[in-house]
């Protein structure tokens, strides 16, 4: 519950542990617990990313709801800017520590001035405001994540807060680059991480160490799967990229293809912030701001569509052509139904590599194909070879 000063109620809750069963017949009294900055912190942090992703919806209704929780995220900040060291002293409860009991570790002050570089993060996603960047560039590495040069399983939010500055197209450059290599450095070296994995140290592939099997760990296990995900979005690994590849949509309805859109790069799109919030509801990785990739949001109208990508600097290099499915209303009848791409295709770093993600709970048939020479009507060349 956020207060009209903009901080948060620590708790709602029982004096103790009493319970009721059915819960329809608790009428035990609930009690609030005194506004916090660790609690506050929270609530700006929640209210931040909710914020863009409902602004990524793109309906006016949507998009008033993001400008309350927008609205309440910076009230919050405001409010920790101006209270930085309240704590919940739990006085008249029993049923949870109160703040700096179990802070795995941090001074108090570490662990408040972390916990607002994660909200800073999300602050300077949704807002652009330099003051955000300053804060996050000025406290990040005090997360364990570069004190112990280690990635812990257990502190996978702490670290998740911390890559999300990825996803900020006015991060500074160099910050970026230090996270990337911290997180990626992390979990390819010792012996919890990826060494545990690539070395086959658990027959199902799935290793956790003995340390760290407690109630729960199966949870534990999915959050270090998570984590190995983060590593790739955070570094691929590829060498030899397209410089300033240019983006061009075109309506195959005519012949010839008529082109219906344009991008060289991404951060002149009329509204850098709405793309930005955008890649993120849909899950794509992140883009710097002053990077020459390209991208861009198109509506488009049943029918077949082509995109075409070449490197506006003349030279050759490895792109990736990613389409995704910003379509948020699921009750719609309109559904993307097909991707191709036609490449120039060899071995080693030479190699096309599609990727799908099916992301609903049920499972998907899909027809995958491979051609060469079934092209060669349409201009493309030479034969195809799967690995």
């Amino acid at each position: 519950m956020q207060e009209p000063d903009g901080s948060l109620l620590s708790k709602v809750a029982v004096t103790g542990f009493q319970s009721t069963s059915p819960p329809s017949a608790d009428a035990t009294p609930r009690y609030y617990g005194a506004a916090s900055t660790r609690s506050t912190l929270t609530g700006a942090d929640v209210f931040a990313r909710a914020a863009i992703l409902f602004a990524a919806i793109g309906r006016p209704e949507t998009d008033a709801f993001a400008g309350v929780l927008r609205a309440a995220a910076i009230q919050a900040w405001d409010w920790v800017e101006a209270n930085p060291a309240v704590f919940f002293d739990n006085v008249g409860f029993s049923s949870a520590h109160p703040d700096g009991k179990q802070t795995g570790g941090y001074s108090d002050y570490d662990d408040i001035a972390v916990s607002r570089a994660r909200a800073a993060a999300k602050l300077l996603v949704l807002t652009g405001e330099d003051r955000f960047r300053t804060f996050f560039n000025a406290n990040y590495q005090k997360a364990h994540l570069f004190a112990w040069s280690f990635a812990y399983v257990f502190e996978s939010g702490v670290q998740d807060g911390i890559l999300y500055y990825l996803r900020a197209g006015t991060g500074t450059d160099s910050v970026k680059a230090n996270i990337r290599s911290a997180y990626t450095n992390a979990l390819k070296s010792g012996s919890a991480n990826l060494p545990a994995f690539t070395g086959a140290s658990d027959p199902y592939r799935s290793h956790l160490d003995t340390n760290n099997y407690t109630w729960g760990s199966n949870s534990s296990k999915a959050k270090l799967g998570n984590m190995y995900r983060a590593m790739t979005l955070a570094d691929f690994g590829v060498s030899d990229t397209a410089t300033d590849p240019v983006l061009t949509i075109y309506d195959n309805a005519t012949n010839p293809a008529t082109v219906l859109a344009t991008n060289d790069d991404w951060g002149a799109f009329a509204d850098q912030m709405e793309l930005a919030a955008i890649t993120e509801a849909v899950g794509a990785f992140p883009l710097s701001a002053d990077s020459r990739d390209a991208a861009m949001v198109a509506e488009l109208a049943p029918g077949l569509y082509s995109a075409k990508t070449e490197n506006g600097s003349g030279s050759s290099g490895v792109a990736i052509v990613e389409v995704y499915d910003a379509e948020v209303d699921r009750k719609s009848q309109r559904r993307l139904a097909n991707l191709s791409c036609r490449a120039l295709v060899g071995r080693g770093d030479r190699v096309l590599i599609p990727v799908v993600a099916v992301l609903e709970s049920e499972t998907a048939t899909l027809l995958v194909r491979a051609v060469g020479p079934g092209v060669e009507s349409f201009g493309s060349m030479g034969c195809s070879r799967i690995r």
